[in-house]
């Protein structure tokens, strides 16, 4: 619900036509950690954009294969935009967190980035104004472009804590939208003292191995279950 909201008020603060929202594929800082699955991030965030004008799901980093870099989905949609309207030229912002503006130095093909998009960097609830002001002056100061958006009427949900509930079996009201939450509840995400859906555990399968892989671990699964 904090990035449907935050998403909607960026939107409107900085006049944008649309709004983009990007599920990761395979991020290279995540490599050890468990992830859910990108088909089921996909329909979530679908069912969250659901009736927002002018709000658009993209699956490309997650159909991506390899690990996934904002510069490869920023020249990707550069080229579609390119190709679709010739005439023009549109200006794409891309929207993050300040924990993350402050590393944007380090980021793959960093100048490269630079070049492609404006970032707009969300200031956090609760987060220390120094602290943030900071943060965008190290962008800044690395060349990227930086706009900021401070407002402090954004909700104060972690995905931890969305993700703790869950595995309790606790509400989720007022962290995710209703149909997310239903989502989650009937295909047991985040439950992780017992399996989620066969279907999610091949979509995840699909995404981590090769097809011949994916095939041959298919076939391991149900000779290990005759067996």
């Amino acid at each position: 619900c904090g990035h449907v909201l935050a998403a909607e008020r960026i939107k409107a603060a900085f006049s944008l036509d649309y709004m983009i929202l990007l599920p990761a594929g395979n991020p290279t800082h995540k490599i050890a950690a468990r992830v859910t699955p990108g088909a089921a991030r996909v329909d979530m965030t679908r069912l969250a954009a659901e009736g927002k004008e002018g709000f658009f799901v993209w699956d490309c980093e997650v159909k991506r294969s390899g690990y996934t870099y904002t510069g490869d989905t920023l020249r990707e949609l550069r080229e579609i935009l390119e190709k679709s309207y010739p005439k023009e030229r549109a200006e794409l912002y891309y929207v993050v967190g300040t924990d993350a503006v402050g590393g944007l130095h380090k980021w793959k093909d960093a100048e490269e980035l630079y070049k492609l998009c404006t970032f707009i960097a969300a200031k956090r609830p609760g987060e220390d104004d120094n602290v943030y002001n900071e943060r965008v002056a190290a962008a800044r100061a690395s060349g990227a472009k930086v706009e900021c958006y401070r407002e402090n009427d954004l909700i104060e949900v972690s995905s931890t804590e969305i993700r703790e509930a869950a595995s309790q079996s606790k509400a989720l009201k007022g962290l995710v939208p209703e149909k997310v939450e239903k989502y989650i509840v009937k295909n047991r995400l985040y439950r992780y003292d017992e399996a989620v859906s066969i279907e999610l555990i091949k979509a995840d399968l699909s995404e981590r191995l090769t097809e011949d892989k994916y095939t041959h671990s298919l076939g391991v699964a149900k000779e290990a279950a005759r067996l």
